[in-house]
């Protein structure tokens, strides 16, 4: 049995494309978009999906009515507090830390650099007051401020979700000055050009941001651990996926420069349909690219609010069946603790794997006038986890049918996560024209509400004190 494990922030992210829940800014539609083709393939590519029922309670009902072929656990029908005392230790043992106005610990920076963001806080002046401010570095041009005003729109979007599992400080960050000297309460601005350099601490857009990477991070290590215990296949809004893979690889989850290698994957020209990467001895992923199912879809039906419906018809078509059952046996190889031995299985099967995929390529795919539109995902199986990181189900908590399917796979031994590149998937829907407005044709905008644009700081000036700003 194949599960994957939905977050709450990617059904918000498809409520949004269907017009179910309004916008303040049609810069995060793509990222949406991207987040939708996501539950698309698992709703294609796995046998159930699962999401935790903790979204804002007002909603929860109309939620679970929407998306009905998804099961909803309650957090009572498991051992959440467990999980969720596991990730508090873990997340509270990371905090953002801005120094001389740049992201600098490993955890953050390898976030934003998958992201290609970079960012430079400033002092800027304020009622005769200094407020650190969030800037990104770089030239305020019309591409680079659209990129920006997508990524962060999307980091901000996270903090809508917002539960009452949230991180213990939500505003935590190390702030130190290009001096090395710790920024507190009353640090004033050395050489400052106006007054005597006083400082009022973070500016909003600043409180913002390390609001979203502290939630993306508190949320992903939570469902990370949930999937553990779930023994299933995390399946994150692609911006938690970018945490994702810099948290495993600060947690050493997969073996060394294995997620590097991984992300190499997208940056490949190939177009064969699967592919494969060994690393070491216990991590082995399939790599799969498949048609944008979102334009196919849309295509067929003409209506955004048909597009689920049209799924779920397609998963009972011969190849998807087919396609569920090839990924399974190929997880299931790992399983037995012998990772040469599934290894060989897995390559064994791939030309059947390679076979279906094309089929599915073909009877699904669709080209613009930009030529074709694919998707690349990939499954990274860590064939040995440590058991100890996998919180056991009490034999106390009340059983339901499904809690009782999963006490069977216990004791699982791999562990898998979904991956899309988000900047990749970006540019492909950004390619897909009047398909792109066709999927998009119910959003709804909501009028009046103030849009977030980012701010820029020039290379050219970083180091520059002006009276109305200075360097941190």
């Amino acid at each position: 049995m194949s599960i994957a494990l939905i977050d709450n922030s990617t059904l918000s992210s498809v409520q949004r494309v269907l017009g179910n829940i309004p916008i303040r800014s049609k810069s995060i539609i793509d990222g949406d978009i991207v987040a939708f083709e996501s539950l698309i393939n698992a709703i294609l590519f796995y046998n159930d999906l699962i999401v935790l029922d903790d979204y804002k309670e007002q909603y929860r009902q109309n939620r679970k009515e929407q998306f009905p072929f998804i099961r909803f656990i309650k957090p009572e029908e498991f051992n959440n507090d467990e999980i969720l005392k596991k990730t508090f230790k873990i997340a509270d043992s990371y905090q953002p830390k801005i120094e001389g106005g740049s992201i600098s610990d490993k955890l953050f920076s390898n976030m934003l650099a998958q992201l290609d963001m970079y960012i430079q806080c400033t002092w800027d002046i304020s009622s005769s007051v200094y407020y650190l401010n969030l800037k990104m570095l770089g030239e305020d041009d019309s591409e680079e401020k659209e990129k920006y005003r997508t990524l962060l729109g999307l980091m901000f979007s996270q903090l809508q979700e917002n539960t009452n599992n949230s991180p213990s400080e939500p505003n935590k960050v190390v702030l130190i000055d290009r001096y090395g000297k710790p920024i507190t309460e009353g640090y004033k601005i050395p050489k400052a050009k106006w007054g005597d350099g006083i400082t009022g601490g973070l500016a909003n857009n600043l409180k913002t941001f390390i609001a979203s990477l502290n939630w993306i991070s508190f949320r992903t290590i939570f469902y990370t651990e949930f999937a553990e215990y779930l023994k299933a296949d995390t399946f994150l809004h692609p911006i938690r996926q970018k945490f994702q893979t810099s948290y495993f690889d600060q947690r050493n989850k997969y073996d060394a420069d294995y997620i590097t290698g991984l992300l190499d994957l997208f940056s490949s020209s190939t177009k064969d349909c699967i592919q494969t990467v060994l690393q070491s001895n216990r991590n082995y992923n399939i790599s799969f690219t498949t048609p944008l199912f979102l334009g196919s879809f849309i295509s067929k039906t003409k209506d955004p609010k048909e597009i689920i419906p049209y799924c779920l018809e397609c998963r009972d078509r011969k190849e998807f069946i087919e396609a569920r059952e090839i990924l399974g046996e190929i997880t299931n190889y790992f399983e037995d603790g012998n990772f040469e031995k599934a290894s060989k299985k897995a390559q064994a099967i791939q030309k059947k794997l390679t076979t279906t995929f094309n089929d599915i390529y073909r009877l699904y795919g669709i080209t613009t006038t930009q030529g074709d539109s694919v998707s690349k995902t990939i499954n990274a199986i860590n064939a040995v986890t440590n058991p100890l990181s996998i919180p056991l189900i009490p034999e106390s908590i009340k059983d339901t049918s499904f809690m009782a399917e999963i006490r069977k796979l216990i004791p699982k031994k791999s562990f898998s996560f979904i991956y899309k590149d988000l900047i990749s998937e970006l540019t492909n829907v950004s390619k897909l024209g009047e398909i792109h407005e066709l999927i998009s044709k119910n959003v709804k905008i909501e009028t009046g509400k103030a849009v977030y644009e980012p701010k820029f700081e020039s290379q050219k000036y970083m180091d520059c004190h002006l009276k109305w700003k200075s360097p941190m």
